[in-house]
Parts: structure tokens; sequence; C-alpha cells
């Protein structure tokens, strides 16, 4: 097995019943705990363009801060707790989106009934939204991490035929 960044699953057998998986079960692909500077440029990229869209919708500053945080605290959850990653994701997206809310209806000072009705909803659809940030944070590290594998297999070949060209270079003379 090769040594990456990236913690794969022991079991890889398919099972015969198409059960979902369990969200505390172990991910295939998950943030790791340490990654290099092209990941690094990768989310800078990826917060960009968000921002960007963000932008030309006119989004108000608070949505900035939501989505911001939102993508850090889950990328941090699933680094502390990376044996359970998903449910890290899940764990944030509850607690968070409802917090979230709450700040602003304190923020606005008008409590409104509809909030409070609401609220099992809000953690319901905060859980969804922090196992997909989580799940494409998670894709962004795998794609990263195809990349770059892909890259120094690319250049170890080449490498190896310019080595291997040189000693034969060097043997006829």
């Amino acid at each position: 097995m090769e040594s990456s960044s990236f913690q794969q699953s022991p079991d890889k057998r398919e099972s015969p019943t198409l059960a979902p998986r369990s969200l505390l079960g172990k991910a295939e692909y998950q943030v790791p705990a340490r990654f290099g500077l092209g990941a690094i440029m990768a989310l800078l990229t990826i917060y960009s363009m968000i921002f960007a869209w963000l932008r030309s919708i006119g989004a108000p500053p608070g949505v900035y801060f939501f989505v911001g945080s939102l993508g850090l605290l889950v990328c941090l959850s699933q680094i502390v707790l990376g044996s359970v990653p998903r449910g890290a994701s899940v764990l944030v997206g509850t607690i968070y989106l409802p917090l979230w809310c709450l700040v602003y209806v304190i923020w606005v000072r008008q409590m409104d009934p509809l909030f409070v009705v609401g609220a099992p909803c809000i953690a319901l659809f905060g859980a969804f939204l922090g196992y997909a940030v989580g799940t494409l944070a998670a894709g962004c590290f795998m794609a990263i991490h195809l990349l770059e594998s892909s890259i120094l297999s690319w250049r170890g070949a080449d490498v190896a035929h310019v080595e291997s060209k040189s000693k034969s270079d060097v043997s006829t003379e």
C-alpha cells in the first residue's frame, strides 16, 4: 500500500446489498491532517471563485463570513475527528447553521415564532449542508492528490527515461 496523505479504507470489498453507508463509517477520502502548498493554493482558488460568485449576486457581507467559516469549520472538524469525517461534517452543519440563525435573530432584534418552530428543520438542513461542504472539501483534496500523484508519476517516468538513456550513452562510448 502506498503512503499518501489520504487514508484509504482497509475494507475494499463490495457489499452485495444496497445498504446505505453509515455516516459514522470511515470515508474513502477526507481532509488530510497535513497537506502541501498546492492544496492551500487550490483551496484559495476555490474560495476566490465562491466569493466572486457571491459578489456577482450581491450577497451581503454576512453571507461571505458564513460560507467561509462553514468551510473552515468543516475542514477543521474532519482533521480533528479524522476517524469519522462524515459525522464530523454533519455535526458542524447541525450546530453551526442554527447558531448562525440565532445570531441573525439577535442581530436584527426581531424574534419570529417561525424560527422557534422551524429550528429542527434548520438543524436538519444544516446537517445536509455540513455533509455537502465536507464532501466537496474531501473531493477537492482527492482531486489534488490524484493530480499531484499523476504529475509525480509522469515526472518520475521522464526522469527514469532520461537516466536510462544517459546510462546507455555512457556505456556505448
